[in-house]
């Protein structure tokens, strides 16, 4: 189950969970593998950051974990921020503070490339 798949992440299971209760309602095979696929080979990320930020795994990957990390790389950005940084925050924060745009360009961007209103 859930904290088998975590162990075999090598992260500390506690942490996550205590952070992170509703992780045992989400499906491994489609909720949490396809994250901790898109943080390491997509970002190449190390699966030590899901411990830094249990969070990660509760955001969508379709419409927020994604969306933003491609936006970062479209403009150029240092994609090395941290992933709660680039994940907390509203899209308007986010386009601004973040990615250092308008509300407008993001969205405007996401709609275009990814399809997603």
């Amino acid at each position: 189950g859930t904290v088998a798949y975590l162990e075999d992440l090598s992260v500390d299971v506690t942490k996550v969970v205590n952070t992170l209760p509703a992780i045992f309602g989400c499906s491994i095979e489609k909720n949490l593998h396809p994250k901790v696929v898109f943080l390491t080979q997509e970002m190449g990320l190390s699966t030590s950051e899901i411990e830094r930020t249990p969070s990660f795994l509760s955001y969508s990957l379709r419409s927020r974990i994604e969306p933003r990390y491609r936006y970062l790389q479209h403009v150029d950005h240092n994609t090395g921020c941290s992933l709660s940084y680039m994940l907390s925050s509203g899209d308007e924060k986010f386009a601004r503070v973040v990615a250092g745009a308008s509300l407008e360009e993001y969205m405007t961007w996401r709609s275009k490339e990814l399809g997603i209103a």
